[in-house]
């Protein structure tokens, strides 16, 4: 069956793959910033890479079939934001929390700035 909000808004949901449950939690965004760009910069790209604002959320942001080499790479906001972690695959970004390893190859890379929450995940 979906899985169906009850009500408007943002929610964490949570997924217990042992035991077969959900939760939804209401998420408040009341307080965040609309950012009119999130970019991929540093040492594993020769240039800023611009992220694609979702179409349907406003705070989710991607960039597809990536080259990136060896180094590192920080998300940064169009306010001089500049959002990190020290995990190279998924994480928590945070402002100034670090560079993020990144190890030579093509990805898909996915950013909530709502959460700080990323995914960069080798296309192979």
């Amino acid at each position: 069956a979906a899985f169906n909000a009850p009500s408007t808004g943002y929610f964490t949901f949570t997924f217990n793959i042992g035991n077969s449950t959900f939760s939804m939690v209401s998420f408040d965004e009341s307080n965040s910033t609309d950012y009119s760009s999130i970019t991929l910069s540093g040492s594993a790209s020769a240039q800023d890479v611009v992220m694609t604002q979702s179409t349907f959320d406003s705070h989710l942001w991607y960039a597809n079939g990536i080259d990136l080499m060896s180094g590192t790479i920080n998300f940064v906001d169009n306010a001089g934001g500049n959002w990190g972690n020290t995990n190279e695959f998924n994480g928590i970004a945070t402002p100034n929390g670090g560079a993020i390893p990144i190890t030579e190859r093509n990805y898909n890379i996915w950013f909530n700035d709502l959460t700080g929450e990323y995914m960069i995940i080798p296309t192979f």
